[in-house]
């Protein structure tokens, strides 16, 4: 059974956006205590110009915030009887950006969390590389080291994501998947894996151009391309393309590169 801590008492006009430039409020709904999830919610406590608490979605439906402009949404397990409620809340809050922070128990869930509920999932031990974007449009002052930038796998399913996902999780750059249409709600991406389930609609420099990741490397991992196919990716811009059933090491070159990159720039 899902364990939820009482609340302690807010601080003052922590439901509120009252903060100059119209900074908004980054709602956090589920545990907060415990070695996975109080690193991230005292990072957003601190960072957040303001902070509302709510213990469950129950409660956050009781209990309305002023002012939201990012939710997190704490998950231990159980996501499916969750679905309901929180495409409410999001409707509550329509230009809120959204995100799961997920526990252990997660991982095996299927489908997966980010399936039934429609927004990108964040694995408790990977909340330092994506959950500051979160906050950017709740004052976020940067004040720690500079989050590694990892790597999204971009799939129709998570079905599709799981043999990249399991290649780019043998590294120790992070790593997590989205479909097509949640690129653009993903922060610090540094290459971008599109498995060819994602994109079997529209050209290539059309799909760069709008996933928000211009900056990135772009592969793409592809059954049966043809080489006009390939040629067509490379010049509009994807740096690789990788045929698959074949060799994936040029994906576990890419971790050892993008990994040594880091460690470089963090000495």
């Amino acid at each position: 059974m899902n364990r939820i801590m009482p609340p302690v008492k807010p601080r003052a006009g922590s439901d509120r956006s009252n903060t100059p430039g119209g900074l908004g409020t980054l709602l956090w709904i589920g545990p907060r205590k415990g070695n996975r999830f109080r690193p991230a919610y005292d990072f957003c406590d601190s960072h957040a110009a303001q902070l509302a608490y709510r213990t469950d979605l129950d409660a956050a439906a009781r209990r309305p915030a002023a002012g939201v402009n990012s939710i997190v949404l704490c998950l231990e397990h159980d996501s499916a009887r969750l679905r309901r409620p929180f495409t409410q809340l999001r409707h509550k809050y329509p230009r809120a950006e959204t995100a799961l922070l997920m526990g252990p128990l997660c991982a095996g869930q299927r489908p997966h969390p980010s399936e039934v509920l429609g927004t990108p999932g964040i694995y408790w031990h990977e909340w330092e590389t994506f959950l500051p974007s979160l906050l950017v449009r709740c004052g976020l002052i940067p004040r720690m080291r500079r989050a590694a930038r990892g790597v999204l796998i971009v799939a129709s399913r998570r079905a599709n994501a799981s043999a990249l996902l399991a290649i780019a999780g043998s590294g120790t750059v992070p790593a997590m998947s989205c479909r097509p249409e949640q690129i653009r709600t993903v922060r610090n991406v540094q290459q971008v894996w599109w498995d060819d389930s994602a994109t079997s609609r529209g050209g290539w420099e059309d799909r760069l151009r709008g996933s928000g990741h211009g900056d990135a490397e772009h592969v793409w991992i592809v059954g049966g391309v043809t080489p006009e196919q390939r040629a067509q990716a490379l010049n509009a811009g994807v740096h690789q393309v990788i045929a698959k059933p074949g060799d994936f090491s040029p994906l576990l070159g890419r971790l050892r590169s993008l990994a040594l990159e880091q460690r470089q720039s963090a000495a």
